[in-house]
């Protein structure tokens, strides 16, 4: 059997039962096969199974293992049972943003850290990459006028002034229509 294989298997075997040991995500995190680091996420990502982990995992290890598989699937593209294609990966990512924007006094040290992925993949990438980092995340992040003013910095840089912009003709599109839309409830 392949390395993936077996992975694969343990990691369904461990889906079923009541337990998963810290030091199998572990290990499986560690893995070179974007399948087998996509269910990974998908466990990380399910409230129901993350909780079956013991013990928990450092939020500094999960939170590296994220940023990584999720850049991995915006430059590769991957197509899978489990890995993330480009653009669900960055909706993704546009989620979990989110959801640690909501505690953001708390987890401002990696809400900065997606912010500087999403500008390395923007500035580094190539027109597909360029294009899920924006309609893919960055202009769902700006529907949230406080998140458009964090990213508000990259309109003074040559490199990522586009990026912005046009996620903010997304932006400003959301706000209108959401503003129609309040008093039709």
């Amino acid at each position: 059997m392949e390395e993936r294989e077996i992975m694969m298997e343990e990691i369904k075997s461990f889906i079923e039962s009541d337990c998963i040991p810290v030091r199998y995500i572990l290990r499986w995190m560690n893995s070179s096969d974007i399948e087998v680091l996509g269910a990974v996420e998908a466990i990380l990502m399910d409230p129901q199974l993350y909780d079956r982990i013991k013990p928990q995992p450092p939020d500094e290890v999960v939170f590296d293992f994220l940023l990584n598989y999720y850049r991995r699937c915006i430059l590769e593209d991957p197509q899978g049972e489990w890995c993330l294609s480009r653009y669900i990966a960055a909706y993704t990512l546009k989620s979990w943003f989110m959801a640690l924007w909501a505690h953001r006094q708390v987890y401002q040290t990696t809400i900065d850290r997606i912010k500087m992925m999403l500008a390395d993949l923007y500035r580094h990438g190539d027109n597909e990459v360029k294009d899920a980092v924006v309609n893919g995340a960055l202009e769902h992040l700006c529907e949230d006028p406080s998140v458009a003013e964090y990213f508000a910095d990259w309109a003074n840089d040559p490199a990522l002034k586009t990026a912005y912009e046009e996620a903010m003709e997304w932006a400003k599109y959301w706000w209108e229509k959401r503003k129609g839309q309040q008093g039709s409830w």
